[in-house]
């Protein structure tokens, strides 16, 4: 079991997951995601379970969470992966936690845009040598983009992080 000062603000949490693959051709793919891991308290410091809208297979998380007032962390992104040879594959993904586009540009640095970029390939048995693989990619995150602010007492950090007894996902 972990041990440390976290052991008394740990928690068990949940994480609800859309993801939607569309092939455009027979080489060409792209997907949409989002994701939410849920907080056990509301803004008031108080909650019981799981967020039933999020059992919903067909909703967008983001609204609910807003609508709701839950301090739950959600994130959303796209991918796209292409086939370019028999075994030859490009790949990416932009995932997008929170962003208000006033401040991108704004000279300030602001932390609180958060966002990721990942591109690469992989190609399966290189060089016509069965087995051989390779994989070469490119990753970008922010700062505190699979993170979310603290809000009221009842609430840590770390709880809210895509992570799990306070180590990061990314």
């Amino acid at each position: 079991s972990f041990e440390g000062v976290y052991d008394e603000q740990l928690y068990k949490k949940a994480v609800f997951l859309h993801y939607f693959s569309l092939n455009l051709t027979k080489r060409i793919n792209i997907n949409f995601f989002e994701s939410v891991i849920t907080n056990p308290y509301d803004l008031n410091g108080n909650r019981a379970g799981y967020e039933w809208s999020y059992f919903n297979p067909v909703i967008f998380y983001r609204p609910v969470e807003f609508y709701n007032g839950t301090s739950d962390n959600s994130l959303m992104g796209i991918g796209l992966n292409v086939r370019l040879f028999k075994s030859l594959y490009l790949y990416s993904q932009f995932i997008l936690d929170d962003l208000i586009i006033s401040r991108i540009n704004d000279g300030t640095g602001w932390w609180g845009n958060k966002y990721g970029l990942q591109a690469g390939f992989k190609a399966y048995n290189l060089l016509n040598v069965d087995g051989l693989f390779l994989r070469g990619e490119i990753n970008f995150v922010r700062p505190y983009t699979y993170a979310h602010g603290q809000i009221g007492e009842n609430t840590d950090i770390a709880n809210l992080a895509y992570g799990s007894y306070v180590q990061a996902l990314a």
